[in-house]
């Protein structure tokens, strides 16, 4: 009878083995069915929207009857006033935040009216967003555009594009039925490439039966990206493509394949996964610089070209989209300098209408205004800046134009209007005029406000409310696991430093943003910025994973980690742009949250 390494015959392993996934099955489920229990409620959108219908054309019905007309008639003109009661009434809808809305609004536009412009598609009940910007279009008039990046939302309306040819339906009409489809074809069928992919870099890694099971069962059930799974979001799809890009560069680095069209894959992915999470550019370019040493040739041919086709789509559809090659949210400021005026224009600067003095001053240095041209004192013209920062300067609007008026020592600069998220819009021509969600600090939820207090920020950040390791637990292990990457065999090292360096510069690119971008990704489930790095720390998970189930204790403890963390990812089950549970529970203890 043969023995393991442990010294335990061929049958012990086997049963060991068993027991193992027994536990990781069993904990794993009672994670996800507590999750599930203390997230459950007992709003029931669809039964609202049937009474409120219902009572609607009850009182139709009792007005039409006032009326004199027949049964006959009473009910053709209800059958004809249904549609739009339902619309009115609708509460239900699979599209779950302003963030996934807005991409969607870029899917419909594209494939609808052919165009980026939003402002069609916002007008329509629960298409609603805020995370859109305005400026001004090809037409010369002020539009709404989404205020994400455009290169994902361009990619998913090809698929829409097919949908709708081949059915003529509409996300308008059906968006649960080609919603569902899309969330399936993409995000459910992403996270089946990225688990398949990270099953085989586990057995090529991984030196024990049990780690390996730990690593694949906590990716399927323990990260945050499966619950992101029912919304379109960069986060997820950057997750998947930053291990496509891993397993073809492991394949190159450390098992010697040289075949090109590992290369292809790795620039690809490598790329997009930079498109998709800015912060990512520094994964891709670690990568890049790694591969180009390794193996000069191939990584200039295969790799390079491979990743310029998306660097090209990124920009490329962010100029067709925006006029400008910088993404819509480097839009915040005053924009380009265009002229100084003499600083004694101030009092005219003070009326509500462009005096003449202040116009010909204008022409005279190449910036022209019409006589209809109004003036507004503005004290905030930076997308940063707070909301009591005093009298910053003026905002002259002249029509589909504006121009920014800000003092310099006895001089006035004019520059063009560059802040795209602050400004005025209708959903429809008789909607009330509405400001933007980004134009007043103090008009946004709490959380958007930002933490003031950056040490605060980081805690919460790490093991707090929105705690990386507070509401993961397991990724406690990926961090011992980098450690023994470096300290194992030599040529693991790098793969140590990829992970731990990129991981590192990324948490503190977040960390030390201004007060206002400190908000922890906003209403949403955990600190969803740092999401993309989980197919990497389950790769670092390994080792740790290995030594770990060596021990019944160690055993245990890595199933508490486990279990803990796939609480968390099963909490937010139904919505994950709702407060992870350690933030309801400090509500709950009246503990002070932003």
């Amino acid at each position: 009878m043969s023995h393991s390494d442990d010294g335990l015959t061929d049958d012990d392993a086997r049963a060991r083995l068993r027991r193992t996934v027994y536990a990781l099955l069993i904990v794993a489920s009672a994670a996800v069915m507590t999750g599930r229990i203390c997230a459950v409620g007992s709003l029931d959108k669809l039964a609202l929207e049937k009474f409120r219908v219902g009572q609607h054309l009850k009182r139709e019905r009792a007005k039409l009857q006032k009326e004199g007309l027949d049964t006959e008639a009473i009910t053709a003109k209800l059958d004809e006033l249904r549609p739009r009661v339902e619309v009115r009434y609708r509460y239900n809808r699979p599209f779950l935040s302003s963030n996934d809305r807005s991409r969607w609004c870029t899917i419909r536009a594209l494939v609808e009216h052919g165009t980026y412009e939003i402002d069609a598609v916002v007008a329509e009940q629960n298409w609603d967003t805020i995370d859109m910007v305005k400026h001004v279009g090809d037409d010369g008039r002020p539009h709404l555009y989404s205020s994400k990046p455009t290169l994902l939302p361009t990619l998913l309306a090809g698929e829409y594009w097919v949908i709708h040819r081949l059915t003529g339906r509409t996300l308008g009409t059906d968006p649960f039925l080609i919603g569902r489809v899309m969330l399936v074809t993409i995000n459910v069928a992403g996270l089946a490439i990225m688990f398949f992919l990270l099953s085989r870099i586990a057995e090529r890694y991984g030196t024990t039966d049990g780690g390996r099971l730990f690593v694949v069962v906590a990716a399927v059930f323990g990260t945050l990206l499966t619950t992101f799974a029912i919304v379109v979001n960069n986060h997820l799809i950057g997750a998947v493509s930053s291990l496509v890009a891993l397993y073809a560069s492991l394949r190159i680095w450390y098992d010697g394949q040289r075949q090109m069209r590992y290369f292809v894959v790795a620039g690809l992915a490598a790329a997009f996964t930079a498109a998709n999470e800015l912060p990512a550019l520094s994964f891709f370019a670690m990568l890049s610089a790694g591969l180009l040493w390794r193996a000069p040739r191939q990584t200039l041919i295969a790799y390079v070209p491979a990743a310029a086709v998306v660097v090209a789509a990124f920009f490329g559809t962010q100029y067709v989209a925006h006029d400008s090659l910088r993404p819509a949210y480097m839009h915040r400021h005053p924009g380009e300098k265009l002229a100084s005026i003499d600083a004694s224009l101030k009092d005219d600067l003070a009326q509500a209408t462009v005096s003449d003095a202040l116009r010909t001053a204008l022409r005279e240095s190449d910036v022209e205004v019409s006589a209809e041209a109004t003036v507004r004192a503005e004290t905030r013209l930076s997308h940063t800046a707070d909301d009591d920062a005093g009298n910053q300067g003026w905002v002259i609007e002249d029509d589909a134009l504006q121009y920014v008026v800000m003092t310099d020592g006895d001089a006035l600069n004019v520059h063009a209007w560059d802040n795209w998220y602050d400004f005025t819009y209708r959903r429809h021509p008789k909607d009330k005029l509405r400001q933007s969600y980004w134009s007043r600090i103090s008009a946004r939820s709490a959380i958007d406000r930002g933490e003031a207090d950056a040490g605060k920020y980081a805690l919460h950040v790490l093991v707090g409310h929105h705690g990386i390791f507070l509401l993961t637990p397991m990724w406690l292990l990926s961090v011992a696991g980098v450690v023994l990457l470096w300290r194992g065999e030599a040529k693991l090292r790098a793969l140590a430093v990829l992970i731990s360096v990129t991981s590192v510069v990324c948490l503190v690119f977040y960390l030390a943003r201004p007060a206002e971008d400190r908000n922890y990704g906003g209403g949403t489930s955990g600190f969803r910025w740092m999401l993309w790095f989980a197919p990497m720390w389950l790769v670092a998970m390994l080792p740790a994973a290995d030594r770990l189930l060596r021990s019944r204790r160690g055993a245990c403890l890595g199933l508490v980690l486990l279990g803990l963390s796939i609480f968390s990812a099963s909490y937010p089950i139904w919505n994950p742009w709702r407060h992870p549970w350690v933030w309801n529970l400090m509500e709950h203890a009246g503990l002070p949250v932003p």
